[in-house]
């Protein structure tokens, strides 16, 4: 079975689970479903084409108007952030709830430094390659041929980010099914607080 578009995706899902069954919720997310459909139905072959276009881009210096080394000031200035939390000498903040749902520990790190060390991509970002959470780490690595495993973290790959030297992707990769969980915009230099 071929999928063209991600409007196809979401008329098989609709198919798959009858019209009365479709919530309200799933017709406002059906880009996401109908690009979640595509890879479950290609085996993640085409997840980078059927990410949704209208999702905004994390890099290659940041997202939307928060940027890697913006102070801490700054960044909570661009009212995405909330919820901030101490670790680890540093800080974490939460996206707002309409940025898309974030990561488990917290979706910006401000280094021990007080700037932006590093952005988490939630539920609503992809990287201007097309790249977004969930995918196969084969379809990340056709789009990052730099991509890299950590040698000490078997778990994080890398690779540079283009268009900016200064910053790469890091991926968290479930190794059981070679999935990219999650990734984020992260800063070269350490944030100091073991992060």
């Amino acid at each position: 079975m071929r999928v063209d578009s991600a409007r196809e995706s979401a008329g098989i899902i609709v198919k798959l689970l009858g019209e009365n069954n479709m919530s309200a919720l799933v017709y406002k997310h059906v880009p996401v479903v109908a690009a979640a459909a595509a890879v479950l139905l290609l085996g993640g072959a085409t997840a980078a084409a059927a990410a949704p276009a209208e999702l905004p881009y994390l890099g290659p210096t940041g997202y939307k108007t928060l940027k890697l080394d913006m102070t801490e000031a700054q960044a909570v200035a661009t009212g995405l952030l909330t919820d901030k939390q101490w670790m680890s000498g540093c800080f974490t903040y939460r996206f707002r709830s309409s940025e898309g749902t974030g990561s488990e520990y917290g979706d910006v790190l401000i280094g021990m430094n007080g700037k932006v060390h590093s952005i988490d991509a939630t539920s609503r970002m992809l990287t201007r390659e097309g790249v977004w959470r969930n995918m196969h780490l084969n379809d990340v690595k056709a789009v990052y041929p730099k991509l890299a495993q950590d040698p000490q973290q078997p778990f994080l790959y890398r690779t540079p980010v283009p268009g900016n030297s200064r910053a790469n992707y890091t991926f968290i990769v479930n190794n059981n099914q070679d999935i990219a969980t999650d990734f984020s915009l992260q800063n070269n230099e350490d944030p100091g607080c073991g992060a």
